[in-house]
């Protein structure tokens, strides 16, 4: 797929992958079993209604404005952040986003699974670990 994917109708499918640089779903998506949308670098954009027994979202980011229900399992993955201001219903919920994670939206997640954010400049930020070494603290990269 070339260009990003928009849907405003009716798309129902026993299953359904969706692959493009950016997938906004302003319609209904409705799949029997998994639904898989994929936008590497891009944002997946839900205004409408996804359902399905699995649903399977990764992109740059996901925004979640109308609703998502997932009988069995939503797994999000994001490599910035992830907002939810709609509906999420989810039997489990687990994914990670590389920044924020967001529900602020009417929810019900039966369990939350493993869910992560996982901060890239953390690193920079963190403590340099201390070695003790000649009866004195000396932070790594420090001279003697």
């Amino acid at each position: 797929m070339v260009g990003s994917i928009l849907d405003n109708g009716l798309i129902s499918a026993a299953a359904a992958t969706l692959t493009g640089p950016a997938i906004t779903i302003g319609g209904t998506l409705a799949v029997t079993n998994t639904a898989s949308l994929v936008a590497a670098g891009g944002t997946i954009s839900d205004t409408g209604l996804i359902t399905a027994d699995t649903a399977v979202l990764s992109a740059a980011s996901i925004s979640i404005g109308g609703a998502l229900n997932a009988t069995t399992t939503a797994a999000l993955t994001a490599t910035g952040a992830i907002s939810e201001t709609g509906v999420l219903n989810a039997g489990t919920l687990t994914g990670s986003s590389g920044t924020t994670a967001s529900f602020t939206g009417t929810n019900s997640i039966a369990t939350l699974g493993d869910f992560r954010r996982h901060w890239r400049a953390d690193a920079e930020r963190r403590p340099q670990p201390v070695h003790r070494r000649r009866g004195h603290q000396q932070r790594r990269g420090e001279r003697q």
